[in-house]
């Protein structure tokens, strides 16, 4: 059989790439956020805390079905994500162990980023990155995030990569800076480019009066942008015509799936 006629489908019949970037500043909850993506005993979350140690955030309600590793080194993520992708992994004595997970969470890629970058002067033997050493880091960015997709077609967990923020300069608009996942420049744009969605997450407050004593009090909200905005990069990928809202308070995966994702598969 042919590839044309073994792999040629309807746009209806093609699934949306369950891949997802959520950056902000260190505090707007994109940790907690990430802990409300699907998981079960069978299936639980992975978690990869890549030089963070930012889970104690994470609720005791989200807790239960989420398994933590810590990665040190480059050398640790890649051998992870082969255990990922070959479906086991392998236990004190020797014994194939089947391992697969729901949710795949990547916290953090600005993270990761340094530690490529270590892995790759440790193996040059060098103390600065020259220009050869950010090629390659280019080059490994890429390949990371292609696998990352390859795993989530091949396992069908989902994806979720969080990052920091940064600002750069918007060249169409010197008088505004973009904000972008504090990642090379190159990187942040190609890893958004291969999400199917990205989020930006932020802390707002309101203000609010009472009406007797005129005392007022600020309540914070965890405010997360899903829609496309001119200095952000988030997206959801959705047909034109359908509304969805730029921000959301408050926001877990559930509420995502229900309001947006359950039309979007419609």
């Amino acid at each position: 059989m042919s590839i044309l006629s073994d792999r040629a489908k309807s746009v209806s019949q093609m699934p949306i790439d369950g891949i997802y970037v959520i950056y902000g500043n260190t505090g707007t909850g994109k940790t907690v956020l990430a802990s409300t993506f699907p998981k079960t005993k069978e299936a639980p979350l992975l978690y990869l805390d890549i030089l963070e140690g930012d889970t104690g955030s994470i609720s005791q309600k989200e807790r239960e079905h989420i398994q933590v590793v810590e990665i040190n080194h480059f050398k640790e993520l890649d051998e992870v994500l082969t255990d990922v992708e070959n479906g086991f992994t392998v236990d004190e004595t020797g014994k194939k162990v089947p391992v697969k997970y729901s949710t795949i969470v990547f916290s953090t890629a600005t993270q990761l980023e340094f530690m490529l970058k270590q892995y790759l002067m440790e193996a040059s033997q060098k103390d600065t990155m020259n220009l050869n050493l950010w090629g390659q880091a280019k080059q490994g960015h890429d390949q990371l995030w292609n696998l990352c997709k390859y795993l989530h077609k091949k396992t069908g967990a989902n994806i979720v990569v969080l990052a920091h923020q940064k600002e750069v300069q918007n060249e169409d608009n010197p008088q505004f800076n973009n904000i972008i996942p504090s990642l090379m420049n190159s990187a942040a744009y190609a890893l958004c480019a291969k999400a199917s969605f990205v989020w930006f997450t932020k802390v707002e407050s309101d203000a609010k009066v009472d009406p007797q004593t005129q005392e007022v009090t600020h309540e914070l909200k965890y405010i997360t942008y899903i829609g496309a905005h001119p200095y952000l990069l988030t997206k959801t990928r959705k047909p034109q015509e359908m509304a969805i809202p730029q921000k959301i308070a408050n926001l877990t995966f559930p509420k995502f799936k229900k309001n947006i994702l359950d039309k979007l598969n419609q």
